[in-house]
């Protein structure tokens, strides 16, 4: 895939560039590699804790994944950097939900 490659290389020309580790995250998702994916973002949130996306994405992949517990602490951290995100607080509202049921 070729957006995969043009990441890879700028982040062999910036290797700090959060935003790339975040979009690279979500291309290998797509492709099947979550692990890996979760990876990089979890290199996007700890470069660049300004950006809502990374922690978004974690959260949202933690959910598919069955790890709750990731995806609600995650999606609190993201929020911090965007207070208003609708699908973040969605995520959010829906955790909320199911750990006030246990």
């Amino acid at each position: 895939m070729l957006a995969v490659q043009c990441l890879r290389l700028c982040l062999s020309i910036d290797s700090n560039h959060a935003a790339a580790y975040n979009n690279l995250a979500v291309l290998l998702h797509k492709k099947g590699q979550t692990q890996e994916a979760i990876g990089y973002l979890q290199a996007a949130q700890s470069m660049g804790s300004y950006l809502f996306e990374p922690f978004y994405n974690h959260a949202y992949l933690a959910k598919e994944l069955g790890d709750l517990q990731t995806s609600f602490n995650v999606v609190q951290k993201g929020l911090k950097a965007y207070p208003n995100h609708a699908s973040s607080l969605d995520i959010l509202r829906e955790l909320d939900k199911y750990f006030q049921s246990l």
